[in-house]
């Protein structure tokens, strides 16, 4: 899904003259081109687990990744803040992979681009749902797996969604930004036969809300 520019600008608290200075200084110390990265990345996960919720996440990756290439050489450095000190000193650790090549670099300014094709359209944010209307499909795939077959002695299902923001920018002058979503239902059964044990395991993914839940799919 593409959102409006300015929301991605506003969720990371930078402009577009902050990115072009950042991109300036990660190549002052001799590189040849420099990316930008930004993530906002929600996730949230629920076990099931002989019928009860037995584990349950959600946690959130937020920062900055600029890369510095030169040459065959690649100076990388992150940043969990979007403060601008934090950044320039991120900035400044990936340049020097060109240590000991210093030079004035123009702030590089961004380009005007196109909207962008939306790659990830989805219909229900991860992020606004909550995990208790989750248990139940759980459940479900669970009853479904164990009337498959009378050698199952053990069932796990799981799933997991995330929601990513991303903003790049590049020396350049290329701003891109999307927001990606994505789901994954995955199981794990334990059969037993004449004292033999086996396992399988199972995992269906897909660039979606959770709209993606739907019988079919346990089916």
């Amino acid at each position: 899904m593409y959102k409006d520019k300015n929301f991605y600008l506003n969720l990371f608290q930078v402009s577009e003259a902050q990115l072009g200075r950042l991109a300036a200084d990660g190549l002052k110390g001799g590189g040849s081109y420099c990316d930008l990265f930004f993530e906002n990345t929600s996730y949230n996960d629920l076990l099931l687990r002989d019928g009860i919720v037995s584990s349950g996440g959600f946690h959130i990756d937020y920062g900055v990744g600029i890369r510095v290439l030169k040459g065959d050489k690649t100076g990388y450095a992150y940043s969990e803040s979007t403060d601008p000190r934090s950044m320039a000193e991120a900035a400044l650790a990936a340049s020097k992979i060109a240590e000991g090549v210093t030079g004035s670099v123009e702030v590089v300014h961004c380009k005007s681009i196109a909207t962008p094709k939306d790659r990830y359209p989805y219909e229900s944010d991860w992020r606004s749902s909550d995990a208790t209307r989750l248990v139940p499909w759980l459940e479900m795939l669970e009853t479904k797996i164990a009337a498959k077959d009378s050698r199952i002695v053990k069932i796990i299902v799981s799933f997991s969604g995330q929601v990513s923001d991303i903003l790049m920018f590049n020396s350049l002058g290329e701003l891109a930004c999307e927001t990606r979503p994505m789901g994954t239902l995955s199981a794990s059964v334990v059969f037993s036969q004449n004292g033999k044990i086996e396992n399988k395991n199972t995992s269906r993914s897909y660039r979606a809300g959770t709209e993606m839940l739907t019988e079919s799919l346990l089916d």
